[in-house]
């Protein structure tokens, strides 16, 4: 069976690996703790965004997902965009989702935020 994969640039923001041993009733667990969001290829995964509608989301949920322990010394440096390997694989639901579960350095990020736009929205939500 063929295994279904995509890559896609993302930017990684956080990665924590964890060893915790075993204890009563619960076996050992290890892995990697990894934050992330869809960045695009040239960052347009990420515009600002503007919502005035208070009942109504503004902004970006990062991602979140526990990998494989190795995958720390894979991620040294955050926040960094990253070619991240996504498969297939079945939810706790049944549905169907893509997992991360590789991931490579492409480039340093730095948060930049263009000053025209970001004071153009500031006066808008504030000269009500």
């Amino acid at each position: 069976m063929n295994e279904i994969s995509s890559k896609m640039k993302i930017l990684i923001t956080y990665a924590s690996a964890y060893d915790m041993p075993a204890e009563t009733g619960r076996d050992a667990m290890k892995g990697c703790i990894v934050q992330y969001f869809f960045f695009g290829e040239n960052g347009e995964g990420l515009q600002m965004m503007e919502e005035s509608n208070v009942d109504l989301p503004v902004g970006y949920q990062r991602n979140k997902v526990s990998m494989d322990y190795a995958m720390r010394a894979k991620i040294q440096i955050a926040p960094a965009i990253y070619d991240g390997t996504f498969k297939m694989v079945t939810g706790g639901d049944g549905k169907p989702v893509l997992k991360l579960v590789d991931v490579d350095f492409v480039r340093l990020f730095d948060f930049k935020l263009e000053p025209s736009k970001v004071a153009a929205v500031i006066e808008k939500a504030t000269n009500k």
